[in-house]
């Protein structure tokens, strides 16, 4: 994603990255530089980077919709399930 977007965050997104201590600043580098994009349901995109954390690999999924003027992230986690969600 090469233009400039405004990211929005629902409120179950800012939730689970209270519970779970993801920063903005994680998923807005997933976003803008996904390792990975792939189409979800209902129109939303799912962008993947693999992070070192503590010695291990792990995969933060952002599950996001593109509207015209912005991204709405409407979840993010990370996941040691790589292998599950990569594709190729």
């Amino acid at each position: 994603m090469r233009r400039k977007y405004r990211i929005e965050y629902s409120k179950h997104a800012e939730e689970q990255m209270r519970e779970r201590s993801i920063k903005k600043t994680m998923v807005r580098e997933t976003l803008l530089k996904p390792r990975q994009l792939i189409i979800g349901r209902a129109g939303r995109k799912i962008a993947h980077r693999i992070y070192n954390i503590g010695e291990q690999d792990m995969l933060h999924r952002v599950v996001f919709v593109e509207h015209k003027d912005f991204l709405e992230v409407i979840t993010t986690y990370l996941t040691t399930r790589i292998e599950k969600y990569w594709r190729g």
